[in-house]
């Protein structure tokens, strides 16, 4: 249980990080939308570890929503959708699947400048 606190700890300020970025700042509003959606899919994946369900569905549900309008606006721009919606089936959740990081090749990642 220790590790699935932490996990909530760094997946919160994940979200607290993502919700400071600025459009254009460093990326458009799209790519913003779809990272602050991967970060509160974190959340949720961390709240069902917990055992926490219901935490988990809100969570969920507002990380689907942020990734859904960044990508109606822009397409997968970050390379996720899969595991987005792996997730939003359930399949990933129950198997604690849920990843910050594409499985396939590992090069995606979000630089500061």
């Amino acid at each position: 249980m220790e590790e699935a606190g932490e996990s909530l700890e760094l997946a919160r300020m994940a979200v607290d990080i993502a919700g400071r970025l600025v459009e254009d700042e460093p990326c458009e509003r799209a790519w913003l939308l779809q990272l602050r959606g991967l970060a509160g899919a974190a959340v949720a994946e961390a709240e069902r570890r917990l055992g926490d369900r219901e935490a988990s569905r809100r969570a969920f549900r507002e990380a689907k929503k942020l990734w859904d309008a960044g990508e109606e606006e822009a397409g997968d721009a970050l390379g996720f959708a899969a595991e987005i919606s792996s997730s939003r089936r359930g399949r990933s959740a129950r198997r604690g699947e849920v990843r910050p990081y594409p499985s396939s090749d590992g090069e995606a990642r979000i630089e500061a400048s």
